[in-house]
């Protein structure tokens, strides 16, 4: 004989159906920032629809699900959902409760240690999220500390309306005095535009690569795509950016690879290399691969190979360039404030 359930089952109903058929609660007070939204589309992109969005039939309300919903709005997309009936005065209980009592839940940080080092994910917004996780529960100790003195962000400079670390542009900024001319500059992962304001005001002409649209670049193509197919090595720039927000590696190699021949005169490179997220949120890693570190073998990530991030770096892009008959003075080098990104400049000479 089956226990009786002291529960009621509100749910009475399922289903998929297109995004703009849902009706916004306008009581929801959660509000979610352009940073929450990033990793909310990295997370479908990684892992598709595996949670559903809730509904309310008496009032036909959103009741949680409203990023879900936007996400799929945005791309044209039906949403999985159910169906709850509950009055008015349910559904605000409802909607005031229903995140806050999951938020509710405490890290145990052994099994979270554990869970990480099996974790893989090539979204940079879930790489943070995973990062500040392991950072939150103490995993990563004295690696956490911060490494500069915060310089802030610039953001609504004569009509500049982009936030970006102060340190970056100056140090870029630094990196443009380098150059012998101001002619040309290619602007890898151009992004929405926030180097590239300032670049315009310092070069003659700007190549911006992207593979998003979004911030208009020149080519709507990933780098390594661009450097293969649409790149003429023959046209020397003055200054070449590779900003991503992971491990540019893939195309720092085929960006050598194509000027070995035909001798650049001297140039400044530039690049952000976001790959100490990886190192800090992934239990095995080849840092042969991406950096020519060490053995080429899959090894257990650790605070001492997170800590070696800024060094890998350097490393892997003399050791490139060294391979394609150049040589690398550098200019400037220096990791974020959060330890999980690094930054470097060089100028760039024929050897």
């Amino acid at each position: 004989m089956s226990k009786p359930n002291p529960f009621v089952n509100r749910i009475t109903g399922y289903g998929t159906k297109p995004a703009d058929q849902f009706q916004a609660n306008a009581l929801n007070y959660r509000k979610h920032p352009q940073r929450q939204r990033d990793a909310m589309q990295a997370s479908l992109r990684e892992l598709g629809w595996i949670g559903v969005v809730v509904e309310n039939t008496v009032t036909g309300n959103l009741i949680d699900g409203h990023e879900r919903v936007w996400q799929a709005l945005a791309n044209n997309e039906d949403v999985p959902y159910i169906q709850v009936e509950l009055s008015e005065a349910e559904e605000k209980l409802a909607l005031a409760i229903f995140d806050p009592i999951g938020a509710m839940a405490e890290t145990d940080s052994a099994i979270l240690d554990e869970l990480l080092r099996d974790v893989n994910t090539g979204e940079a917004a879930l790489q943070e999220l995973l990062a500040e996780l392991a950072e939150d529960a103490g995993l990563y100790g004295d690696a956490t500390k911060e490494r500069t003195a915060s310089m802030g962000t610039l953001d609504d400079v004569d009509g500049y309306d982009f936030h970006i670390d102060a340190a970056k542009l100056g140090y870029r900024i630094e990196a443009v005095a380098h150059c012998d001319k101001r002619g040309g500059a290619l602007e890898l992962f151009a992004g929405l535009g926030l180097l590239t304001y300032w670049y315009s005001r310092l070069f003659d002409d700007i190549v911006r690569v992207d593979a998003s649209a979004d911030g208009h670049p020149d080519f709507v193509t990933k780098a390594e795509k661009y450097l293969q197919n649409e790149f003429d090595p023959s046209q020397p720039f003055d200054f070449v950016d590779f900003d991503d927000e992971g491990c540019p590696s893939e195309p720092l190699r085929i960006f050598f690879g194509r000027i070995a021949e035909t001798r650049w005169p001297p140039f400044v490179l530039c690049l952000t290399d976001g790959g100490g997220l990886n190192l800090k949120v992934r239990g095995k890693v080849n840092t042969f691969k991406d950096y020519r570190w060490g053995e080429d073998k899959l090894i257990k990530a650790s605070t001492e190979l997170y800590e070696a991030h800024t060094a890998m770096v350097e490393h892997h892009l003399t050791t490139i360039a060294a391979n394609a008959g150049y040589a690398v003075k550098r200019i400037s080098l220096y990791r974020g404030s959060l330890g999980n990104v690094t930054y470097g400049c060089y100028r760039v000479v024929p050897s």
